[in-house]
């Protein structure tokens, strides 16, 4: 039998410590009759709250028995229960009345091993419990009031995780009996409940309860909601594991904290929901979108965690609790709504004001996931090609396969929309694989007719390029379409590959042992080391479109477009700028003798058959020309 005493909490918590000096004698209703009746606890009738705390421990801890058990004169009655069928048992053989009040903590691993409960009927008999935890809740003046409880039907350890979790279980319960005295057990669950343990806060029932504690401890005052989603949270889960991905978001969650201050509270983190909730106190649209801005800065871009530095992009929205009760559900879907359109419309932000637009995108979105499974069945869905063009001949020496989708009744779905909504809802995988085939099969085509256009790239997201059996895929569609070395290119995100260098760098080299290509996009956003680059199996360096949009006007930015060319050329790679759209961006990427441009001032994308004939009749020749000349062509 391991007897532990209850850990040390928050100052706050403080008066529900027991006092270990004042001991209740042995028949403890009457003696205390009064303080029973005061605390409500002769009323034997079920609590919502209560129940719900039991319910969360199970969840929480795996018990899959939990009760509050309270002293009578012959029995112990149960107030609150979870999987609990009768309300009272026989004193003399509950394994609580082991304990008399002497300790406030008892753990029983396994009570067969225990000579004083190996015989108890309870243990040798249904409901046959091996081990077992109690918790004794004492009022403020340190009187026992009765014991919390956890039943399992086999041996276990105990953590300490577990042993703290137990003891602010507690002492919420504690919190809550004290509360029909003082009142204050809405302000009390919010003090009382640790984010730093996620396990329990994915519980959607703490979540609504925190909320509305919330709201009817400050009736006064107005609420906005601000959600924070994080995009590449089951990413980071898959690769490097659920204890990494436990350390980003309690690092997250304590950056925020510090981010907020005095101007709101934290009222939900969600582990494996890909978000955060908070509701603060501000109420002007312009300052809770400040508010949202400072909680970005305050996450920053990476973490580290105890194993790895982890890349933190977050998407919120922000959305004013409305007046109509209830306020908690549609504030939250504003929030929700307004975080989607980060991704979906405003590109470049985020963090995004609700507004009442907003509602359409939220039904678009809905439409275009309902659509997605159909147009994949029933190949919808087609690819365009966007040449790249090498400048020392002005010919096509590759091109870029963008997807595209123009619904019958949706109309034009774009490429961002598309990908996200397959994200959302588990197609992605399928909408991939379904680019890959058909960027294979168009490649086949070409060198059939004998057109080689060098290398059709591909784009990778990080969560493809690590799923179990891709390189596998990928070496199958070599085979099945007999594709020449070189002929496929995936173009990866430099951020990507950057910030989980190690199992990048594996699986980028067994793709090029296999002949394909690897261009590391968005090249120069300022996520990279020069260091890193000679570690890279890659073979193109793709300078991102900002530089190139602004080269003309600022210097500094064609300074560094010339310093990127240069590095890529000595390291023996292939240079692309992308994004390029008039006769400056092209004369000076020329002077700086880039290898090769993309962008509209040569061509936009093309479908199949403008491509083909650019192929067949131009013999792959784009000669330079103004913006305004290729739009009117």
């Amino acid at each position: 039998m391991n007897k532990t005493p209850p850990q040390k909490h928050d100052p706050k918590a403080a008066l529900l410590m027991p006092n270990h000096e004042v001991q209740p004698s042995g028949g403890y209703e009457p003696n205390h009759a009064a303080e029973f009746r005061n605390l409500g606890l002769f009323d034997n009738s079920t609590d919502p709250q209560m129940d719900l705390i039991t319910s969360l421990i199970s969840k929480t801890l795996g018990f899959p028995t939990v009760f509050f058990s309270q002293p009578g004169t012959n029995q112990k009655w149960f107030k609150l229960f979870f999987n609990i069928k009768s309300h009272d048992i026989d004193h003399e053989t509950a394994l609580p009345g082991q304990t008399n009040g002497a300790e406030d903590f008892l753990l029983i691993p396994d009570t067969q091993a225990e000579a004083q409960f190996a015989s108890n009927s309870l243990v040798t008999n249904t409901p046959h419990i091996r081990s077992y935890a109690e918790r004794i809740i004492r009022s403020a003046t340190g009187f026992l009031l009765g014991s919390l409880c956890c039943i399992d039907y086999r041996p276990r350890e105990f953590s300490q995780r577990e042993i703290d979790c137990l003891n602010m279980f507690a002492s919420l319960i504690e919190a809550k009996f004290q509360s029909r005295v003082a009142g204050e057990f809405v302000d009390l669950i919010h003090d009382q409940t640790p984010l730093q343990d996620l396990d329990i806060l994915i519980d959607n029932d703490m979540f609504k309860l925190r909320c509305a504690a919330l709201l009817k401890s400050h009736p006064e005052k107005r609420f906005t909601c601000i959600h924070i989603s994080l995009p590449e949270e089951r990413t980071v889960a898959r690769t490097f594991g659920h204890e990494v991905h436990k350390e980003l978001i309690a690092e997250i969650v304590r950056r925020v904290k510090l981010g907020l201050k005095d101007r709101g509270y934290i009222v939900g983190a969600g582990a494996y929901t890909g978000l955060v909730v908070f509701v603060t106190s501000t109420s002007q649209g312009g300052r809770d979108a400040g508010l949202a801005a400072d909680l970005v800065n305050a996450i920053g871009q990476r973490i580290q965690t105890s194993t790895v530095i982890v890349s933190t992009p977050v998407l919120v929205g922000v959305a004013p609790l409305p007046e109509q009760d209830p306020p908690l559900e549609a504030g939250f879907l504003n929030a929700m709504t307004a975080t989607d359109t980060v991704t979906s419309l405003i590109a470049g932000t985020r963090a995004v004001l609700f507004s009442e637009g907003m509602d359409r995108i939220a039904e678009r979105r809905r439409q275009v996931a309902h659509a997605l499974p159909l147009a994949l069945a029933h190949d919808r869905l087609t690819l365009s090609y966007q040449p790249k063009i090498r400048l020392s001949d002005s010919r096509v020496r590759g091109a870029e396969a963008l997807l595209r989708w123009n619904d019958k009744d949706l109309g034009h779905v774009s490429p961002l929309d598309a990908i996200s909504t397959a994200r959302d809802t588990g197609l992605l995988p399928e909408l991939e694989h379904w680019v890959l085939r058909t960027a294979c099969a168009q490649i086949r085509a070409w060198h059939i007719k004998g057109y080689d256009l060098g290398a059709v790239s591909v784009n990778l997201t990080t969560e493809t390029l690590q799923r179990d059996g891709f390189v596998e895929l990928i070496a199958s569609l070599l085979q099945e379409f007999e594709l020449p070395r070189h002929a496929l290119e995936f173009e990866i995100l430099e951020s990507s590959i950057i910030d989980q260098m190690n199992i990048m760098v594996d699986r980028l080299q067994r793709l090029k042992d296999l002949g394909v290509k690897i261009s590391l996009d968005d090249f120069g956003t300022g996520h990279s080391s020069l260091s890193y680059l000679h570690q890279l199996p890659i073979d193109t360096l793709k300078i991102d479109r900002s530089f190139v949009t602004d080269i003309v006007t600022d210097t500094q930015k064609g300074v560094l477009v010339r310093q990127i060319i240069e590095i890529g050329t000595n390291l023996g790679k292939t240079v692309v700028a992308e994004g390029v759209e008039n006769i400056g961006q092209y004369l000076i990427l020329r002077s700086y003798q880039c290898d090769m441009i993309q962008g509209y001032y040569f061509s936009r994308p093309l479908n199949i058959e403008d491509f083909n004939s650019l192929l067949r009749d131009r013999d792959g020749l784009i000669p330079p020309r103004a913006l305004t000349d290729l739009l009117t062509a």
